[in-house]
């Protein structure tokens, strides 16, 4: 027998401010959940699962009790400084920027906090194109992922971070600024008058260095689970010490060319 229409029920709200409440849920929890339970400003889920025959259970259910939905969403709107209107963005600096003024984020840093000149200068950096091997283009740095409230929150902002190469630093002003992510030639030379003195430290051992870095990021291809992506390799150092490899985990990357050149710079600094 084909299985009844409605057997999985699954209401989305994206938080309007003129959404009602799930009619379901007022009808099944009377004067509990009212139609003043409208969660305006929060974008939300509704799903409902009825039961089937036993032998359908599998086909409708195949990961039985552990079934889940998953939403593909876009959600944040986030503040671009340069040009002051706030939008949807995957634009890695912006969405920086966002996190740190964010009650859910740094909630003792106010714009007033950041340097939103620097931030401005990044997003250009994260927006130019980057050309892909097998044709077309796209966004140097893009970021894409979620958080809990209960992460740390300087963990959730170094994942952020590694999706750009960022480094944030304190301004002269005591500001909070950004750069990184592509090389800037210099603009102060420092000389031996500018020396006062100086120590030498041994650095990484030629021998420990490695060559090969794994990379994991977000596939879509894999629902947005953790994939990995083609290894950046130096293949002429493989050739004479053999594969040593490093790991490389890019929880807000969705995109395999950007996660390579990420591993690239990171193995060149490392």
């Amino acid at each position: 027998d084909a299985i009844p229409e409605e057997t999985i029920r699954i209401r989305t709200l994206n938080g309007s401010p003129n959404q009602t409440a799930f009619g379901t849920m007022t009808a099944a929890w009377p004067g509990v959940w009212t139609d003043d339970h409208r969660l305006r400003g929060i974008a939300c889920t509704y799903a409902e699962f009825e039961g089937v025959d036993a032998e359908d259970f599998a086909k409708v259910y195949p990961e039985g009790a552990q079934t889940s939905v998953r939403i593909l969403a876009r959600l944040s709107r986030v503040y671009d400084p340069r040009t002051g209107e706030t939008a949807w963005s995957e634009n890695a600096a912006l969405c920086m920027l966002d996190y740190l003024r964010h009650a859910d984020g740094f909630p003792g840093i106010t714009t007033a906090d950041v340097d939103l000149a620097s931030f401005g200068a990044f997003a250009n950096v994260c927006a130019q194109g980057v050309p892909l091997r097998a044709g077309g283009s796209q966004a140097r740095y893009r970021l894409g992922g979620t958080y809990s409230l209960q992460d740390d929150p300087v963990d959730v902002l170094h994942s952020m971070q590694a999706t750009c190469d960022a480094d944030l630093y304190l301004t002269p002003e005591g500001k909070i600024g950004v750069r990184g992510g592509v090389w800037q030639p210099p603009t102060v030379t420092i000389t031996d008058r500018d020396i006062l003195s100086f120590d030498l430290s041994e650095g990484t051992d030629k021998l420990a260095a490695f060559n090969e870095v794994k990379i994991v990021f977000r596939d879509p291809k894999a629902s947005y689970q953790p994939n990995e992506a083609p290894a950046w390799r130096n293949t002429v150092d493989q050739a004479a010490r053999g594969q040593i490899v490093e790991d490389l985990t890019l929880d807000m990357v969705q995109w395999p060319a950007q996660a390579q050149r990420l591993a690239k710079i990171h193995a060149h600094r490392m």
